[in-house]
């Protein structure tokens, strides 16, 4: 099975991450081509109640609580109890928030999942569909980066960290490509183990990335059971806002970035960062949407984006689950799809659907 998975646990940031969350997922449902792949949230009941104010949790087909996988609760502070646990509270001695995404990665119910940040806003309709089908097939983990100077974040001013990082890169994990393997789950247990005890103090952020890179290069690389693969920058174009274009001469829009890297201009398939949120918002706000599919889908009168991209869940679900399996093995094959950079999407009055641009 294959699938897309979402994690957070909210302090009082809930509010805000809600709203990113519902912009992002949207997007994401509007902005993919089928076949449909399912979205799942791991969530703490502080981010759930705040996406419920938002009518905003039917996005997702389903939920789960964001709990420590069973492995690492010994490792949590003494009397924590994680059921009594809503996130109201920021100052409770609680183990980093960290560590619950790692947890919730390690529990995948997935054998091939796409992770997301909740601030990665998908760009390409072909991103997840590509990780999935393709990028799975050679590689274990697939993750953005390495970024010039990503290696300060893991790194202090003097040791082994700092050593290993000029030769290793730290890869973005705003989005991970994964196989459910025995290999790959023990280096996200061991990744938020370490985390959890503070085992590498001269690590300058004390976050899952830094932790997943530093269990890479010093116990898993040489086990032999972990196949990492570094997408390019224009895969998660970190930071950059993106932007409304319009087709010459035409009523039709797209979001749009790019990326500069060694003197050309790469479009990006997806942009990280909370600063590209309000962007994405307005502009599902003010958008009615053509599919990749031939089926084209608007919002109804009176109704929110985010009512509307919910509305298209189980219909999407069913079209695709009519043409394509489920999942894919390995041994499977499937026809070549080209990536377009963008998917057409209409403003103004409805009209006459255009030809996608390939």
């Amino acid at each position: 099975s294959c699938g897309v998975l979402m994690a957070a646990f909210a302090l009082d940031n809930a509010a805000k991450l809600a709203e990113e969350a519902s912009a992002a997922v949207s997007l994401l449902r509007i902005n993919t081509r089928p076949p449909a792949w399912p979205l799942m949230l791991f969530a703490n009941p502080a981010l759930q109640m705040a996406l419920a104010r938002r009518n905003a949790t039917s996005l997702w087909d389903e939920h789960r609580p964001i709990r420590l996988a069973p492995e690492l609760r010994e490792f949590a502070p003494r009397g924590y109890d994680a059921d009594s646990d809503d996130g109201s509270d920021p100052r409770k001695r609680r183990p980093s928030v960290y560590a619950f995404k790692l947890s919730a990665l390690a529990l995948t119910e997935y054998d091939r999942t796409v992770y997301l940040d909740l601030d990665v806003f998908v760009l390409n309709p072909s991103l997840v569909n590509v990780l999935l089908t393709s990028t799975l097939r050679v590689a274990d983990v697939a993750m953005p980066g390495p970024v010039p100077g990503r290696f300060a974040m893991a790194s202090g001013e003097k040791g082994a960290a700092r050593e290993n990082a000029l030769g290793v890169p730290v890869l973005c994990s705003c989005l991970i490509a994964y196989r459910k393997t025995a290999g790959v789950l023990a280096w996200m247990i061991d990744a938020a183990r370490a985390l959890m005890q503070r085992r590498n103090p001269e690590l300058r952020r004390q976050g899952d990335q830094e932790y997943l890179w530093f269990m890479w290069w010093s116990v898993h690389a040489s086990k032999g059971s972990l196949r990492v693969l570094g997408l390019p920058d224009e895969w998660y174009c970190p930071w950059r806002t993106p932007r409304v274009a319009r087709q010459p001469g035409e009523n039709v829009s797209s979001l749009r970035a790019e990326i500069f890297v060694g003197g050309v201009t790469h479009t990006c398939w997806a942009v990280h960062g909370h600063p590209a949120q309000k962007i994405v918002t307005s502009f599902l706000e003010r958008t009615t949407f053509e599919g990749t599919s031939a089926a084209t889908t608007t919002t109804r009168q009176g109704e929110t984006w985010q009512q509307g991209a919910a509305r298209q869940v189980s219909a999407t679900q069913r079209r695709s689950s009519a043409a394509e399996p489920a999942a894919w093995s390995v041994g499977d094959r499937r026809p070549a799809e080209r990536p377009t950079e963008s998917i057409h999407l209409h403003t103004g009055p409805s009209q006459e659907p255009h030809p996608k641009r390939l």
